[in-house]
Order: structure tokens, then C-alpha cells, then sequence
């Protein structure tokens, strides 16, 4: 059993998530010199890799703010109309092996698909910091990521003594901060006889080189990097009003030596940028305020003479972490023999700004804060990762699913924060061009999507607006596709999307950018933070327009001739054409497009959430006519495609599939999820189809890891232990778990490297692991609470505030095969006996009168 598992603490015990989360720190044993290895910091803006080498420390910078904002947008006027293309295929014979065999076709996707195969848009990394020391001397022997306050240490040997580098990235700023202290004592030691900023080295050499500088007085190195908007930049380069850039500047004491920046061409073996000595100023902590010949530093706020921030009243009213850094400066105040003695060892601070290139500029004079302000940094981050692990908790006797729930919990607060721009596959970390692939972009067939699953029910809501905010950017593109590409009202969401400026579709190639699916997709996430929140105001102001775009788009899209008529032998309404998600692409004849089985389910969720909006917001007249139109073709919906297999009936994903095709999207479970239609709630008939595609299904791998897992725990069939092995099987050294392939068959050969995903980057999706283990734990999806569906009798769990459909906070514990205890935020009251299905009682919200069914397991049920 896990070590006090069931002395976790009451269910009201705020505390625990920080202290269980302190169970599983992550280490690594010796020099972790690749970047795969490293240890992973952030703050939802800044991201840092952390990596050892027998000789140094490199850490890797990069920000889901910054990106080359570079983009190709040719060919805009070859592009046809969605029906040109349309009656061109139609056109096509029907006995083709595959439509590219047809010369227009392949010649029209090659033109298509050409701005896509650009390099650009992509993350930008923002530099690397080496931290050189003597191995004469000293000698690295491993690291541990501290996920409970989101620290990093690194021990070392230095002359035989046992020494520790400590580094953390701040909660509120863009800074890392490094202090070096001997093991026994705490004070700080010495042990880097280098620091130098290295820009990185696969910035595209057709940019304006890093402006990279060094104060050879103070030591103080920073470089800018301007991040043009146009494809190719002149030389010299005249900046616009549009280009973006950042800038990198680290502050250090307690160091034998300073080297200059490397620039570009330096780090390939070219001449070096010359160091500068009247560039900035630096203020170390001996008390000396400025350097002979150079002017003060200001700071971002304006100080007082003591040196202090001054906070305007209208900032400390708005923003609580001013109350957080008062209560810690009260805390930490040091006298300054204290702070004269630390100067002798190693302390650092590195600051990132980025935005607009004229925003950036004007920081030239600025650096980071002067470092005996590390106390204070570290105590105010500590505080907030404690109010981050107060939001939720589990306490799990199986060890290993309760270290992935905490690890993967810290890593999605390190990667996406509110106010930030939503992360793109491979989230805020990037090294040349780890980090790169498919742009690193927005990829709506699951994999944007995936990684906010886990903000609902694990109790943070606000890391999921950084998605909202995605689909605010994309919506303008999205109607204007709609209206000239289709014709049609609403908005038609893109297959692949970028958080730069856009005018329009990236990827407007028709076998992937008729994806159906994912324009409600696009949107479902929207009503998911309407039910778990129970924000009207967040549904009016939010979420409302884009869905009702996007069910504007469906419905005209299933009310065109082609998709109703004589021609389909009823009376419905068709989803035609469309395309299986990563599957057939468009088949001759339309063989294998029309009614995609996650088509449907997400149309029909879509529609279902639209109604019900309208009721909540009282837009029922308003909108009369539209919803009119969802309701007759909901009266008149296609049937859900199925074929007979070896498990018996089981749901594919277009009529007339072989239940045997081997999928990378577990298309045939998305009526479990994220359709939502089926689950423990279902008729007998539907629940068995349902279990039955979960068992007959042949997944590639890649695209599986949470999606088909969580099918699975909502059925209440998923294997803990199989699904064990299978993140086991993804893990790497750095605690997350990459993309892996699992089988040939499909889209792979016998001789396909399984692990070619793996070091294209730290994959974002992958870090919603815990929301399987949340519908193990509970179930909500329809308002009717189950607790411990798919939780494994005997043994001991217990969970604090989950979030539940209606906006309930739930906690429980399940201990001998029966629940110990169960408690919500609202007040609760037993109405209804027992049922074959478990004990079941009807709990009533006494504040907006919402009633809630809920199951809980008793043993032998």
C-alpha cells in the first residue's frame, strides 16, 4: 500500500494535494545531458529545460508568447470553392485505386498543402544559459524536480563537499532564478567559473542578427532577437510596426569569471558580436546602485529610495499576489551583513520579455531584479503552487497512478496559464528544433483539444480560457472560410491553426481540411466550462457566439441537396462529404465520407448544447428560427454506423467499415467520449456496443494514450493495470510521456521506427492522464454523480473538490470495498433508496435547486 494513503486527512483538508504532491518528486541520477532528460520548470508562460553535463549547466528557454510569426498565405487565388472541388470529384471515376491517381488532384493538393510544408510558423526558442564550472573541482551528481513547489535541485561534489544548485522559474514574472549553496550549511557557495548567453542556434539565419551584449564591469548579458513578420527579411532589416522579439538578460554574483554572449555566427564557428561596457547597469548586492559612466537601471515599477516596488492602489486591489509579496517581505527581511555574506556565492537571475519588437526595444535598459530579492521570489512561487494543489487532490493506494496524476498536473500548470497564449503541441519548451514539428501548432482533430479535458474535472477552470482565447483568434478565419470557401453561414474551424495573424486557411488541402468533426469539436469545450462552472456570464459573453457559429455551419451544411434527397433512400439529414479523422482521406466515389461516426456525435452534442443555451439564456425567441432548424434535423439524424464483429456488434466509424481497420484516432469509442452519448447511463444494448468497440478496437499508437483510456474508465471497463503498462511503455526520463507507436498494419510498416515521435517534442496532449483517473474516480458527464466506477474493490482511494457537472465540488473516499465518506459544496440531502446498479441517491443543490443522481459503489455491487 502507499505509504499513508489512508491517513491522507479529512475531506476537508485543503493541505493535501501540496503534501501528496511532495510524494513524487521527479529525479535523475547522474549528468542529464540530453534534452529529453531534463528537468522541466515553468510558469504557464516561460518554460525552461534544465539539463547537466559533466562540464555545466545548460538551461533551454521558451515562451508560448513567442513564436516566428512568419507566414505563407500563396496561392490565394487558386484555391477553388469548396463545390468546385466538389463537382470535380464527383466527376472522377469511381473505380480509381485512390483519388491522387488522378493528375489534377495530386497537382491541386501539391499547390494546396504548399504554404503548410514552410518551416513557419513555429515556436521560437528563446536561448540557452550555460553555466560552466571546473570539473576539476567539482562533479554533478543528479537532479530532482520538487513538483510540490516547482523547484529543481542539482547536487553536486564540490572539492569532495556536498553542495546544491537550486533553481526555480517565478509564479508571476518571466524569470529563473539559481542560487548555489553548500549542503551542510545553506549559505551560499561558489561554483561557476562561466555564464554565457548562447542564442539559439538554429534561429533562421535569414533574421536580424541577435543584438547580443555584455557589461564587462558588471557582467550584466542580455541579447534581443527581433522576430520579423515578413517571410524574408532584407539586410540591413527596417523593422515594422507588426514584428515581434524578445529579449533574454541574466544578472549573476559569485562567479570567477564572465564570458560574452555568443551570437549566432559564434556559436557556428564565425566571429563573435564584440562585448560592450556601457550598455546597462547592474545592482549588485554588495549595495553598489550603479557603474562610473552608465546610468541606473529602472526597474519595471518605479521604487521608492529604499528600493521597493511602489504598487499603485488599483494594483493591489486587483491583484492578490501584491498581498502574497507583502506577507513575504515581512517574512524574509534580511539585514545586510546577511545579504553582504551571500554575495560571495553563486546567485542568478535570468528575465525573458517578449512582444511587440517596439515593446521589447524599450526594455533595452532594463535587467533583472537585484538578487537578494531570491527569498522573496522563491517564498511567493512556493505560495502559489500550495493555492495550485489546494484546488484538488487524490490520495491513491496504487502508487504509480497517484505519482502520474501529480506529475502530469505539474507539468500542465507549468505549460498554460490565463492571459497566455494557448500552447501549441509541444507546449512552452523548445531547443533548435525539438518542438518544431508540424509548426507545433493547433491541430484540431483531438490534439488542441486533449490537454484541456483535464481542466474541468480536476477543479481549474482558468487554464482552460488560454483555449477560449485560441478560439476567439481563429474564429474571424473561420467565418470568412465559411462564407467564401462553402458559401455557407457560421464558421467552418480549421484543421490546422496558428496564433499569429491569419487571413487564411493554413492547410486548405480537402482530404484533411474536410474534417467535419472538428468545427464542433472546436467549440464543445466551450459548453463543458458552461456545466462544470455554472457561468451564465461566461455562456453569454464567452461561449455562446462560437457555437452558435458552429452550429450555423452544420446546419447548413447538412441541409445542402447533396447531403438530403431521393439519392440517400430516406429522410434524413447527412454530414457529406466529409473525412475520417487521420484514416482514408477522400475515396473514390465518396466510398468512406459521408455520416463519420465522430461527425455525428459531436454534431449531435453540439446541437443538444445549443438549445439548451438558448433556454439558459433566455434567447429561446431570439433565436427561434435556428433552433427550428436543429430540431428538425435532430428528428430526422442519421443512424450511428455499425458493422458485426469478432466482439460482436461495434460501432466504426463510416458505414460498410471492416471492424478490423487498424485506427490512429479510436474513432469507433467517440460516442463514449468526447460524444458524450454513451456511458454506464446507456440502454443495455447501446452500453454492450459500446463495451464492445472499447475491446475489438486496433489502435496504432500515437493518438491513443488518454483518448482511448478515458472511453475505457467511462464504460467502467478500463484495466488499470494494462493501462499502467501502456504509460510505462510512453514514459521518458523527464517524467512526461511522448507519442509511441504500438502496431503495424495501418499507416506503419513492419520496419517503422516506433519512436519517431519521441524526441519531436514534449507532447502538451498528454498531460490530461489524470482525467482518466478522475472518471475512475468520478463520473459526472450527465449530471448524475458516480463515484468510483472504475476503481478496483479493496483497494483505498480518496479524492478533494473534483469538479463536477453543475458546478459541485465533490470529495469522497472508498476504502474495503465500500465508500468511507462522501462531501460536496453544496448542501446534500438523501432522498432515494438503493438500486441494482449500486446504492443511488438523489442529492439536491439548496441554493439554485439543481438535482443530482449519484451512484456509489458498495461492495459486491
Amino acid at each position: 500500500m502507499h505509504k499513508n494513503v489512508k491517513q491522507a486527512g479529512k475531506l476537508k483538508n485543503k493541505h493535501m494535494g501540496h503534501e501528496r504532491a511532495s510524494l513524487h518528486d521527479i529525479k535523475f541520477n547522474g549528468p542529464a545531458t540530453d534534452f529529453f532528460e531534463g528537468a522541466l520548470l515553468g510558469n504557464g508562460g516561460l518554460g525552461v529545460v534544465v539539463t547537466t553535463r559533466p562540464d555545466a549547466v545548460m538551461l533551454h528557454f521558451g515562451h508560448n508568447n513567442v513564436w516566428d510569426i512568419r507566414i505563407a498565405e500563396e496561392h490565394k487565388d487558386e484555391i477553388m470553392t469548396f463545390q468546385e472541388v466538389f463537382d470535380r470529384f464527383a466527376a472522377l471515376p469511381a473505380d480509381l485505386a485512390q483519388v491522387t491517381d488522378n493528375p489534377w488532384y495530386k497537382e491541386y493538393c501539391e499547390m494546396a498543402g504548399d504554404n503548410y510544408r514552410k518551416a513557419y510558423p513555429k515556436p521560437m526558442p528563446c536561448g540557452s544559459l550555460l553555466l560552466r564550472y571546473d570539473r576539476r573541482n567539482a562533479e554533478v551528481l543528479g537532479h530532482t524536480v520538487h513538483i510540490a513547489d516547482g523547484r529543481c535541485t542539482i547536487d553536486f561534489l564540490i572539492q569532495g563537499k556536498p553542495a546544491v544548485l537550486e533553481l526555480f522559474v517565478e509564479g508571476d514574472h518571466d524569470r529563473v532564478w539559481m542560487k548555489v549553496t553548500d549542503a551542510a550549511s545553506g549559505m551560499a557557495v561558489p561554483l561557476f567559473t562561466e555564464v554565457k548567453l548562447i542564442p539559439d542556434p538554429e534561429t533562421p539565419a535569414e533574421f536580424p542578427q541577435a543584438e547580443s551584449l555584455t557589461d564587462t564591469v558588471t557582467g550584466l548579458q542580455h541579447f534581443t532577437q527581433i522576430l520579423p513578420r515578413v517571410e524574408q527579411p532584407p539586410t540591413p532589416y527596417i523593422g515594422q510596426a507588426s514584428d515581434k522579439a524578445f529579449r533574454l538578460a541574466v544578472r549573476a554574483t559569485g562567479i570567477s569569471g564572465v564570458a560574452g554572449v555568443s551570437s549566432v555566427s559564434d556559436v557556428c564557428g564565425v566571429s563573435s558580436v564584440s562585448s560592450v561596457s556601457s550598455v546597462s547597469s547592474v545592482f549588485d548586492v554588495s549595495g553598489v546602485s550603479s557603474v562610473a559612466g552608465v546610468s541606473k537601471v529602472p526597474s519595471l515599477h518605479p521604487e521608492h529610495t529604499s528600493g521597493e516596488p511602489v504598487i499603485s492602489e488599483e494594483e493591489t486591489a486587483a491583484t492578490p499576489i501584491t498581498k502574497i509579496r507583502a506577507a513575504a517581505q515581512d517574512h524574509l527581511s534580511q539585514d545586510k551583513s546577511e545579504v553582504q555574506q551571500e554575495q560571495q556565492g553563486f546567485i542568478a537571475c535570468v528575465e525573458l520579455w517578449e512582444g511587440l519588437s517596439s515593446e521589447v526595444q524599450a526594455t533595452a535598459a532594463a535587467a533583472p531584479p537585484e538578487l537578494y530579492g531570491f527569498a522573496e521570489a522563491k517564498e511567493v512561487t512556493a505560495t502559489l503552487w500550495r493555492e495550485y494543489w489546494s484546488r484538488s487532490s487524490v490520495a491513491l493506494e496504487d502508487e504509480f497512478l497517484e505519482r502520474i496524476w501529480y506529475r502530469n498536473l505539474y507539468f500542465f500548470n507549468c505549460s498554460v496559464k490565463e492571459g497566455v497564449t494557448c500552447p501549441g503541441l509541444f507546449a512552452n519548451w523548445s531547443y533548435r528544433k525539438i518542438g518544431a514539428d508540424w509548426h507545433g501548432d493547433y491541430h484540431m482533430n483531438y490534439n488542441t483539444q486533449q490537454p484541456f479535458w483535464l481542466a474541468f474535472s480536476s477543479n481549474h477552470l482558468d487554464k482552460h480560457l488560454p483555449y477560449v482565447d485560441m478560439v476567439d483568434h481563429v474564429l474571424p478565419v473561420s467565418q470568412t472560410w465559411a462564407r467564401d470557401y462553402y458559401g455557407l453561414r457560421g464558421a467552418y474551424f480549421p484543421h490546422s491553426a496558428y496564433p499569429v495573424e491569419m487571413t487564411m486557411m493554413p492547410y486548405p488541402v480537402p482530404h484533411w481540411g474536410w474534417e467535419i468533426c472538428e468545427t464542433p469539436w472546436s467549440v464543445q469545450s466551450l459548453w463543458w466550462h458552461y456545466l462544470y462552472s455554472m457561468d451564465a456570464v461566461f455562456l453569454r459573453d464567452r461561449a455562446f457566439q462560437p457555437i452558435k457559429e458552429a452550429v450555423l455551419f452544420m446546419v447548413d451544411y447538412m441541409k445542402r441537396p447533396e447531403a438530403r434527397g431521393q439519392q440517400w433512400g430516406d429522410e434524413n439529414y447527412h454530414i457529406f462529404p466529409t473525412v475520417v479523422p487521420e484514416l482514408y482521406e477522400i475515396t473514390p466515389g465518396f466510398a468512406k465520407n459521408s455520416d463519420c461516426l465522430i461527425d455525428l456525435t459531436l454534431t449531435r452534442f453540439i446541437f443538444r448544447a445549443f438549445i439548451q443555451a438558448c433556454v439558459v439564456l433566455g434567447s429561446e425567441q431570439e433565436e427561434a428560427d435556428l433552433l427550428g432548424e436543429v430540431e428538425e434535423i435532430l428528428n430526422h439524424f442519421p443512424s450511428y454506423p455499425t458493422a458485426e464483429s469478432r466482439n460482436g456488434r461495434v460501432f466504426v466509424s463510416v458505414e460498410g467499415e471492416n471492424p478490423e481497420v487498424v485506427y490512429n484516432v479510436p474513432v469507433p469509442l467517440t460516442t463514449v467520449f468526447p460524444g458524450e452519448d454513451h456511458g454506464l447511463h446507456s440502454s443495455e444494448e447501446d452500453y454492450q456496443t459500446a463495451v464492445n468497440s472499447y475491446l475489438n478496437h486496433r489502435n496504432e499508437g500515437g493518438n491513443e494514450l488518454v483518448f482511448y483510456h478515458l472511453a475505457g474508465a467511462r464504460l467502467g471497463v478500463l484495466d488499470l493495470e494494462r493501462f499502467k503498462r501502456q504509460i510505462q511503455y510512453c514514459l521518458l526520463p523527464n517524467g512526461t510521456c511522448t507519442d509511441r507507436v504500438l502496431m503495424s498494419g495501418g499507416r506503419y510498416t513492419d520496419t517503422e521506427n516506433f519512436d519517431f515521435m519521441s524526441r519531436m517534442g514534449v507532447w502538451f496532449e498528454n498531460f490530461s492522464l489524470p482525467a482518466v483517473i478522475n472518471e475512475c474516480l468520478l463520473q459526472s458527464y450527465n449530471g448524475h454523480l458516480r463515484f468510483f466506477p472504475n476503481w478496483p474493490d479493496g483497494q483505498h482511494a480518496e479524492f478533494h473538490t473534483l469538479r463536477a457537472v453543475g458546478g459541485f465540488l465533490v470529495s469522497a473516499a472508498f476504502g474495503d470495498g465500500e465508500p468511507d465518506g462522501l462531501r460536496s459544496s453544496a448542501k446534500l440531502a438523501l432522498l432515494s433508496p438503493s438500486t441494482s446498479l449500486g446504492k443511488m441517491v438523489r442529492y439536491v443543490h439548496s441554493r439554485q435547486g439543481n438535482s443530482l443522481h449519484c451512484w456509489v459503489k458498495w461492495a459486491g455491487s
